[in-house]
């Protein structure tokens, strides 16, 4: 597996930072932080509940 073929969910900007400069497509988990500083991180896309990963994967 290469990092081209993870998806990661995260919660922090700077776990979405340092998936991205893995090379990773992220998934911002908006639960805990709030959307705008996710995607300004570099999140793929959005979700708000983890049954929506499902779509995902």
């Amino acid at each position: 597996m290469v990092p081209g073929d993870c998806l990661v969910v995260e919660d922090s900007p700077n776990g979405v930072l340092a998936a991205r400069a893995a090379g990773m497509d992220v998934l911002g988990y908006t639960a805990l932080t709030p959307p705008g500083r996710l995607l300004a991180a570099g999140a793929t896309a959005l979700v708000g509940s983890l049954r929506e990963v499902v779509q995902w994967v």
